[in-house]
């Protein structure tokens, strides 16, 4: 329930389209699309699954409890950031690095 759709996002994100960010465009927004698109047919698929349902239900605090760990592993790894330390550039949207490479801040790191 929980690995096959991280596992697509990691896959996604992580390789596929390293940060690349999301247009909303209801036509041509090819990132979200490709996201969203089989995390929504997993789910239809599961809807009339009573086993996967009494997994869920069986398995949900496991689940709120991973989501708020990597939530605090997130937050904790942005707030705990040395000020003097560039961030990587796989951490930074590909806009927001264009546009710090346009303004000429970057040079300034």
């Amino acid at each position: 329930m929980l690995l096959l759709p991280l596992a697509w996002l990691i896959f996604v994100h992580g390789w596929w389209f390293q940060m690349a960010a999301e247009s909303q465009a209801l036509l041509g927004d090819w990132i979200a699309h490709i996201t969203y698109f089989p995390a929504f047919l997993f789910g239809f698929g599961l809807a009339r699954s009573e086993p996967a349902i009494a997994a869920i239900a069986r398995l949900w605090k496991v689940g709120a409890g991973l989501a708020l760990l990597g939530y605090a592993t997130i937050l904790g790894i942005e707030l705990g950031w040395p000020a003097g330390v560039a961030k990587p550039h796989w951490s930074i949207p590909p806009t927001a690095s264009r546009m710090r490479l346009s303004n000429g801040a970057e040079s300034s790191r």
